[in-house]
């Protein structure tokens, strides 16, 4: 016995049709005899497909591993200049020395940390600084015709400890700037 799929009342398993609401139902010795075996034709068209599939990923994959090279390659000297023209421009260097630098881009969105050689320099001055820089990376962005989905400027002291003052974080999404102080 078996039941309709429709009204779910029970049926004789000879039955083709529910004798309660009309429904046409397959018994299930029709469906344990329908054969399900892969033709050889289509183990290969499987195994080929599979094939190609693997051969697309890896070359999206190196495409996209050259595009941030080339992004890293591309943003590091305005990053430089930008970071020079700002410590410049904010008198920072003269009070704290000359910051270094890491930069981590790839083609739609930046990671910068700036490390100055001594502070503890104001709350405010980190964060006009790093907002600076950061405006500075997401104009340097367009211009390289690149939309940044963010852009991410941490800025710290070495000395006498380190000490990290926050992040200017821009989101290219929703064209945003701000100012995260650290905890």
């Amino acid at each position: 016995m078996g039941k309709c799929p429709e009204c779910k009342n029970e049926i004789p398993d000879s039955e083709q049709k529910c004798p309660y609401c009309g429904k046409n139902v397959i018994a299930a010795q029709i469906l344990e005899d329908v054969p399900v075996k892969t033709t050889a034709g289509q183990k290969i068209f499987i195994a080929a497909s599979i094939i190609i599939l693997i051969i697309i990923g890896l070359t999206y994959q190196s495409a996209s591993n050259r595009e941030n090279l080339a992004a890293q390659n591309n943003f590091y000297a305005p990053v430089k200049s930008i970071i020079g023209a700002a410590t410049e421009h904010s008198g920072l260097g003269k009070a704290f020395g000359m910051p270094t630098f890491t930069l981590e881009a790839q083609t739609k969105s930046a990671e910068v940390s700036i490390a100055f050689p001594t502070g503890p320099m104001e709350q405010g001055e980190a964060s006009v600084f790093a907002r600076a820089v950061c405006i500075a990376l997401a104009r340097t962005y367009v211009d390289k015709g690149y939309m940044p989905r963010s852009i991410v400027v941490k800025i710290y002291s070495r000395q006498p400890h380190e000490i990290v003052y926050g992040s200017a974080v821009y989101d290219g999404n929703h064209d945003t700037l701000a100012w995260r102080p650290a905890r």
